[in-house]
């Protein structure tokens, strides 16, 4: 989805309009485009929700087999071998 779409969708809720208000959808997709700015995201941190987003948007398309798991590692915050959380 598109970030005017987003903006569309979300700034009635987040400014409490009636849905009426174009400058609240404008600032609101200012939002969405320059994150990286606005909540002061380093450049470490863009790669690896470049990342993540790159393989989620891999991992969609494929099918596994009904007897197939997928499992994999989450960590939080930070890697660290001792603090992940296996998910199947």
């Amino acid at each position: 989805m598109c970030t005017k779409n987003l903006s569309l969708l979300f700034a009635p809720s987040l400014f409490q309009t009636d849905g009426q208000g174009e400058q609240e959808v404008r600032v609101l997709e200012d939002l969405i485009n320059h994150y990286v700015s606005v909540f002061d995201i380093d450049d470490d941190q863009v790669t690896q929700m470049d990342l993540e987003n790159s393989l989620i948007m891999t991992w969609k398309d494929v099918q596994l087999s009904q007897a197939g798991d997928l499992i994999m590692e989450v960590y939080v915050e930070t890697k660290i071998t001792d603090c992940c959380i296996t998910l199947r």
